[in-house]
């Protein structure tokens, strides 16, 4: 019965919310149309610093967290890459690292215990229910996400499974309920922005998704301080393989063979100038990656 209730639930929001989609779509500016998936039903109020600090949905408050103090610890951020298999779970050491997690590789939980997870595709929200549905409700975990996956979060899980630390982080050019901005529109010394691409030192600002969660994760640990930072499963040589926690038969599409020259290189290459220039120390374990922006290591170095 409760099950028939969710399900009536989220269908009356699904055709209240195609509603509202299209008459934003007739009252907002091109430059609003960014906001059209959570318009009116997510309200929100920011920080002195910009950061959204508070979340309304349907009238019902969301709990927003601030960001977290600096850890001493070195990172390692899990990619989805399939030579994370390469690498056995006991180097995952919460008590010698500090864990971040993308997408799918919490599927390492609980055998590694992750202190971050990082999701900012709404595909995955809604292709990978399992897993999403462990990251809500682990009750220790920080979780970084966009408005729009929250909004899909709130919609398809309901703000009841909500356990984690969630942080909203904003893309610098698609700013919540503010106008949509070009690259070259932006100024800020804490933005950087080079030959297309861009960095982002200051979670406040937002983030440049450089059309990875990989980037945008390192754009986390660095704004949060993280001197030592380790890539595991950064693969982007092996688009027709599955990811470490799929099967061929349940892969999901990726477009990240079309944007790896264009974005993605030029990307992680602008990362490692701005990593030398804060003395922030970047390798990747996977020896046979196409991201040669850092110094390759074998884990087992470490």
């Amino acid at each position: 019965m409760f099950s028939k209730y969710k399900y009536l639930l989220k269908l009356g929001m699904l055709c209240k919310q195609n509603i509202t989609k299209s008459i934003y779509r007739n009252i907002a500016s091109k430059r609003m149309k960014h906001n059209m998936n959570f318009w009116p039903h997510i309200k929100i109020s920011r920080n002195i610093n910009g950061k959204i600090n508070s979340v309304s949905f349907n009238k019902k408050n969301i709990s927003i967290n601030e960001f977290p103090k600096k850890s001493e610890k070195p990172l390692i951020i899990i990619a989805s890459g399939p030579s994370v298999s390469t690498i056995k779970t006991d180097f995952f050491d919460d008590t010698k690292f500090d864990i971040m997690g993308v997408n799918g590789s919490y599927e390492l939980s609980p055998k590694v215990k992750f202190k971050y997870h990082v999701i900012i595709d709404r595909t995955f929200i809604l292709n990978r229910k399992n897993i999403v549905l462990n990251i809500l409700k682990d009750n220790e975990l920080i979780f970084f996400t966009t408005m729009d996956c929250l909004n899909d979060i709130l919609i398809d899980y309901g703000y009841l499974e909500l356990k984690c630390k969630v942080i909203i982080i904003e893309n610098i050019d698609q700013p919540v309920y503010k106008e949509e901005k070009e690259l070259s529109e932006i100024k800020s010394d804490e933005i950087i922005i080079q030959n297309g691409v861009a960095f982002s030192l200051n979670l406040n600002l937002g983030f440049y998704n450089g059309t990875t969660v990989a980037y945008s994760a390192l754009q986390i640990a660095l704004f949060l301080g993280y001197k030592k930072i380790y890539f595991a499963g950064l693969d982007m040589n092996n688009f027709s393989k599955p990811r470490f926690y799929e099967t061929q038969n349940d892969k999901l599409d990726t477009k990240l063979n079309n944007n790896l020259h264009d974005f993605i290189i030029p990307c992680f290459n602008l990362a490692h100038e701005i990593a030398i220039s804060k003395g922030v120390e970047i390798y990747n374990l996977s020896k046979n990656s196409a991201i040669n922006s850092f110094e390759k290591l074998d884990y087992k170095e470490i």
